[in-house]
């Protein structure tokens, strides 16, 4: 039986943004934050402060020489480039600009008087780089394309083609451009276009004339990832993290990694290397020590560094940090009090839709009303905080919200295709991936046809509480039982204790030829299931879950159908509130593209 969105029967940590699982643009600019050390951690060297009053001289000097030289009447293109470098590096932005305007300026009045031979290629790049800084992107570009051909400009113009996801102009322009750069952008592109085997040639030639790029490293561990080599991806991955310990994206990329295939421990090592560093442990260093304790199925610690994160927030004043962590918290208390389950899941809505009333503009608090939401009915209110939503935030943000609403809504074709969507956006999540994964199991009648994704997603995944379910599932029905059978062998312990997972494994049994102990499970999976809150629920989607796996399978028509038939699960009466389920209603639409009676039996 599948669940969607299941996670070890607790409600997920929501994350406040989206993870860190896109490959990294050469030449990006703001994007790669540091960590921040501990005050009096790390004493400055005296190499150090002489530098900085080194740069701090240069700053001042180059303002001071090249206003001299405006001043005096003898301005150069060169003298107004440096001009701006001065501005930028001074913090004087709106003067930059002007400087950068007027030194490309310059340079095209002296082309239109002295030729294309006194072209000024080096101060025209030197300012577009200033622009580029100053978020002129735009502006930048349309000055090269007024500029004449120059290969360095040509791979300035082809990297901004790049940010604006025109890729095939960036691929035309860098053709007659041969550099580590340009085969780092380029391997960048094929990366974005889903071309992973291209992208590692072109990655490779990169990092053999800068072998110590960090870039180049973790884009490099992107592509061994979408080649399902996952232990080259971690491994490049922490040697990006190693050669630049400080950036965060690189850390989080790898941290990333290594919960999605459920080396939890791992992620704990990384995180102490971390903060070995003398790094500040920041609410989002604690979300992820929340989402890990989570995973392992240990409340309380994780409880505890929720609340490290949400004081950590407070002293920073990250006002969505702190609605998102308090949030978080508060779903999570109900779970540890002993009070109906229909009652602890309405308040922790009510507790939600408060969040949202403070800050309708939060993703992430709109993303935990989702995960909670699991009745049809709630379709119009996530559907009102999506509408306010859509024109602030990309597609690819809001595909996780776009599958959920789609599946609460009945519009399962869709559901599809957002979640597709979605484990594109983040190729690291695992529930989207497996998730995905259940919506192809239930709409695509062809089995044969989910095979090579669930191979795919198994040898990414299979170790991740909560991808295990849907995964051996997934290959079980698509005719790979003999690879489910193995991963749940690796999770015995988590079998013995979700009747989720103990169904799923009854299922592979059968699918093996193991008929007697395959039913044994499912009616163990049956009993524990009863002795649950809402076991009339479980009870009835565990039965149809059956009904349709063995029909799928073909395993009636086999000789041993009567036996079968005697030891399957027996039927159960739909809920009178079904409809307002959407599970059942997919199960229902998987049916009706078969051809099968509503409600599923066996027989």
């Amino acid at each position: 039986m599948n669940a969607l969105g299941q996670l070890v029967d607790q409600p997920p940590v929501t994350m406040i943004e989206p993870l860190i699982s896109s490959p990294v643009r050469p030449g990006n600019r703001g994007d790669e934050a540091s960590f921040v050390i501990a005050e009096g951690f790390r004493k400055t060297t005296q190499d150090e402060d002489i530098l900085t009053n080194a740069v701090s001289s240069w700053i001042t000097s180059a303002r001071s020489y090249a206003q001299h030289l405006i001043e005096s009447g003898r301005s150069s293109s060169i003298a107004q480039a440096r001009l701006a470098h001065a501005q930028l590096a001074a913090g004087m932005f709106d003067e930059a600009k002007h400087s950068a305007q007027e030194t490309l300026q310059k340079v095209e009045r002296d082309i239109a008087s002295n030729g294309l031979e006194l072209f000024d290629h080096s101060s025209a790049t030197a300012v577009l780089r200033v622009m580029l800084q100053l978020g002129e992107v735009e502006s930048a570009a349309r000055w090269i394309d007024r500029l004449p051909t120059h290969y360095i400009l040509s791979k300035l113009r082809a990297s901004i083609a790049a940010e604006q996801r025109d890729y095939d102009l960036a691929l035309t322009l860098l053709e007659s451009v041969e550099s580590a750069e340009s085969a780092s952008l380029r391997g960048y592109i094929y990366l974005q276009q889903s071309k992973p085997q291209m992208a590692l040639r072109e990655l490779r030639v990169a990092a053999q004339a800068a072998p110590g790029d960090p870039n180049i490293t973790l884009n490099m561990a992107f592509a061994f990832w979408h080649l399902g080599s996952t232990k080259k991806a971690i491994r490049h991955a922490r040697q990006a993290s190693r050669i630049a310990p400080s950036r965060k994206d690189i850390s989080f990329a790898l941290l990333e990694l290594l919960f999605a295939t459920g080396q939890y421990q791992a992620v704990f090592t990384e995180i102490n290397f971390i903060r070995s560093g003398g790094v500040i442990e920041t609410p989002d260093l604690l979300m992820m020590r929340a989402r890990v304790e989570l995973a392992l199925e240990r409340h309380e610690p994780a409880v505890r560094a929720l609340r490290r994160a949400l004081a950590a927030s407070k002293e920073i004043g990250d006002v969505e940090y702190v609605e998102a962590i308090q949030t978080n918290l508060e779903i999570l208390e109900p779970s540890r009090k002993n009070r109906p389950k229909k009652d602890a899941e309405s308040e922790v809505l009510h507790k939600i839709r408060t969040a949202i009333k403070r800050s309708p503009d939060n993703v992430a608090l709109v993303e935990m009303f989702a995960a909670n939401a699991h009745r049809v009915a709630n379709s119009a209110e996530l559907r009102k905080y999506l509408d306010r939503l859509a024109p602030k935030n990309t597609q690819e943000r809001l595909s996780e919200l776009n599958l959920r609403l789609a599946y609460l809504e009945g519009r399962f074709d869709d559901a599809l295709s957002f979640a597709d969507a979605w484990s594109e956006a983040e190729p690291f999540n695992p529930q989207a991936a497996s998730i995905a994964l259940m919506f192809r199991g239930q709409l695509i009648p062809d089995g044969s046809r989910n095979e090579p994704q669930a191979v795919k997603v198994a040898a990414r995944f299979a170790k991740s509480s909560s991808a295990l379910n849907n995964i051996a599932h997934s290959l079980t029905l698509c005719g790979r039982a003999d690879i489910a059978r193995k991963i749940l062998k690796e999770s015995s312990q988590a079998v013995k204790s979700s009747f989720y997972l103990k169904a799923t494994a009854g299922l592979v049994e059968v699918a093996s030829g193991n008929l007697e102990s395959g039913m044994r499970l499912y009616r163990l999976a049956a009993e524990m299931a009863d002795s649950a809150e809402d076991g009339q629920i479980f009870r009835a989607l565990m039965t149809l879950h059956q009904a349709m796996a063995l029909r799928q399978l073909g395993i009636l028509n086999c000789p041993e159908r009567n036996s079968i038939l005697a030891q399957a699960l027996p039927p159960t009466s739909l809920p009178d509130d079904w409809m307002d389920r959407p599970h059942f209603r997919l199960l229902q639409a998987g049916a009706e593209r078969r051809g099968w009676e509503w409600p599923l039996e066996i027989e």
